[in-house]
């Protein structure tokens, strides 16, 4: 259950940490005898939490740590913080959270979950899921088809919609972190290359002049909210067939809020950078005909290389050790990632048509799909299915029902409005729609 430190975009090491001694809580909590099972417990402890794996439980309390961005030094602090992780993770994923355990000194000076005495400190009770159910293990493994993409964008539709509207402007949100990325790669010429962030900055910043007007407007329309945060496939679990997100940004709440473009774009930039393209593609389409949230689409390029150009400062971060190396490499695969999402590309939209019944739907799936992501490789493509007139990243029969000149001539406007909403610069987008110039009815 790892919290990304891409969150703030600083290195531990570059923080002053207030530590206050925790060491007999975390016995405690590492003994089997306290939860009355025979097998060890494990610990893992991430830069600002410990959990404690035991049996079929995991425990979670907040590290008494200061840093420049959050403070759990005091008791009340963390107490506040974990009774937030609770309420903010449990309505989405209420088979991993259950509840909030005290834990107390009785008179005998012993240390107790839930007990009589003063209270010491505060943790988070969860329910333990298989690692191998995580989404980073089934990609790894192979197994993360177009199929569990289109569910997995249906659910994070889902968890956007129910998500609260906040009154923020998005444009100021997003130029927030393009100004602490800036302040953060300064000093790591050396590891990324001075011209190749020199690149992305300048193309960041056209890009951001681009669509600050459209980050605002989305703002008014109800798009930023309090969204995941830290949406990507290590916080992503299968349980009992579902895809259930986790490990909501907790201890922030500005950077918490977001536009949910920008909450999406990270777990689409984790599928692109695994060279899961295809995967990538079909959530996006499924997320587009779930949220209907078409002018999205043009935030997309900047937001996916802000994602990209995190995950390169945390990996030049943490070079240290037997591991410099990889993560030098991996430093510089995001940065170049996140300039190619920012590389000028004209839009490009095709369109087919043809009499109903003439095999014209098969066309997304056989070709259309291919030729639009070889248009926008670093991207994605939008795909529509014009009998929905709505994104389509998976294509059936047709139902039964009558095309005429008719309906053709009252739907197309409408459908012709949403795609051109989807071809926007370094996008893609290909569209079927049947016509006829005399009622046809389908069997």
């Amino acid at each position: 259950m790892e919290k990304a430190t891409s969150a703030r975009l600083r290195a531990d090491n570059a923080m002053n940490a207030t530590p206050t001694d925790q060491k007999e809580i975390a016995d405690f909590l590492k003994d089997s005898a306290t939860y009355g099972i025979a097998t060890p417990v494990e610990m893992i402890t991430t830069h600002s939490a410990y959990v404690f794996l035991a049996g079929d439980q995991a425990f979670k309390i907040k590290r008494a740590v200061k840093y420049n961005y959050l403070d759990f030094s005091k008791l009340d602090a963390r107490r506040k913080v974990i009774a937030h992780e609770l309420a903010l993770n449990a309505p989405s994923a209420p088979a991993i959270y259950d509840r909030v355990v005290t834990i107390t000194r009785e008179g005998s000076g012993r240390l107790a979950l839930d007990g009589n005495g003063e209270p010491v400190e505060y943790a988070l009770r969860m329910r333990r899921f298989r690692r191998q159910d995580e989404l980073t293990c089934i990609a790894d493994a192979g197994n993360f088809d177009n199929e569990l993409a289109e569910r997995l964008g249906h659910v994070i539709a889902d968890l956007h919609a129910a998500a609260e509207k906040r009154p923020l402007d998005g444009a100021v949100l997003i130029s927030e972190i393009v100004d602490e990325l800036r302040e953060a790669f300064a000093g790591t010429e050396s590891a990324l290359g001075r011209d190749r962030l020199a690149t992305f900055l300048r193309r960041t910043d056209r890009t951001y002049a681009d669509v600050a007007l459209l980050l605002s407007q989305r703002s008014s329309e109800g798009h930023v909210r309090r969204c995941h945060g830290d949406l990507h496939l290590k916080n992503l679990v299968m349980i009992e067939g579902q895809t259930v997100p986790f490990d909501a940004l907790e201890f922030d709440e500005r950077l918490g809020t977001c536009d949910t473009f920008y909450d999406l774009a990270f777990l689409v930039m984790d599928l692109l950078h695994r060279e899961l393209t295809g995967q990538a593609n079909a959530l996006q389409n499924s997320y587009l005909r779930k949220s209907e949230d078409f002018t999205g689409l043009a935030t997309l390029p900047l937001f996916l290389s802000i994602r990209a150009a995190i995950r390169s400062m945390v990996a030049v971060q943490t070079i240290s050790g037997t591991v410099a190396g990889d993560m030098a490499r991996e430093a510089k695969s995001y940065l170049e990632q996140a300039i190619g999402f920012l590389t000028p590309s004209p839009p490009r939209l095709v369109a087919v048509g043809g009499f109903s019944g003439s095999g014209r739907p098969r066309w997304p799936v056989a070709s259309l799909r291919d030729w639009a992501l070889l248009q926008a490789p670093s991207t994605c493509a939008a795909i529509w299915n014009a009998r929905r007139c709505s994104a389509s990243s998976r294509w059936s029969g047709c139902p039964t029902r009558r095309i005429s000149p008719t309906s053709t001539a009252t739907s197309m406007p409408g459908c012709w409005t949403r795609r051109s909403r989807s071809c926007l610069p370094g996008t893609a987008s290909s569209s079927t729609r049947p016509f006829s110039p005399k009622p046809i009815v389908r069997p």
